[in-house]
């Protein structure tokens, strides 16, 4: 993603939003969705898409025919911490236009003076993730799943449970929460709705995931 961002056409696309609006860029900008656009089918099906926003967090170019183009991403933690300066990987959220799970990878673009001038973003597509986690079987009734770094169910064999449900707001779960949220690893028991169950946990370090 870094590379990408530095490249010739991306750059130059970037630096240019300082100067003009983005309809002065016309040319650039559809170039820059051509480039988006050769770029997905060389990096396979595990990504759902790649977007170019301006330092207004507005999607004015992707590798997907305009699918993404014109949505707001300011609000988004991927955007905010770009607009820091950090290439980052963003909580697990629905996508804004197929609802599936994604992480955003992102990068900041600057402009001629350093200026920030918006990011970069790959959508990392996690249902390969979910369902080889939610088809982990231990046991006879034993099962995987997994959280973001807030609690927040990622993957589970109960797909109405994934983004929906917090460990934290779970009767019954409090002292494994808390473990799992501090980035422990152990084994412990714990109560889920109403059945007595035991877990062992270990964090994902890369994501703070657990």
């Amino acid at each position: 993603l870094k590379a990408l961002a530095a490249e010739k056409t991306v750059a130059e696309t970037a630096a240019g939003m300082a100067n003009h609006k983005p309809e002065e860029l016309a040319a650039e900008l559809a170039g820059l969705s051509g480039r988006l656009a050769d770029v997905m089918k060389q990096i396979g099906s595990e990504y759902e898409g790649i977007i170019f926003a301006n330092a207004d967090g507005i999607v004015l170019a992707d590798g997907s025919n305009g699918e993404y183009r014109g949505l707001n991403i300011a609000e988004r933690d991927y955007f905010k911490s770009a607009k820091e300066g950090k290439v980052n990987l963003g909580t697990v959220i629905k996508s804004k236009v197929t609802g599936n799970p994604i992480v955003p990878i992102s990068a900041p673009l600057y402009g001629v003076n350093r200026e920030f001038a918006g990011n970069l973003t790959l959508l990392l597509k996690i249902d390969f993730l979910v369902e080889k986690i939610a088809g982990t079987k231990v046991g006879q009734t034993g099962y995987a799943f997994m959280t973001d770094a807030k609690g927040l169910f990622i993957a589970h064999p109960r797909k109405e449970l994934i983004l929906e449900a917090e460990l934290k707001k779970l009767p019954g779960m409090e002292a494994i929460t808390a473990s799992m949220l501090s980035h422990k690893t152990g084994v412990e028991s714990y109560v889920f709705e109403g059945i007595e169950k035991i877990a062992g946990f270990a964090p994902v370090t890369l994501s703070g995931w657990s």
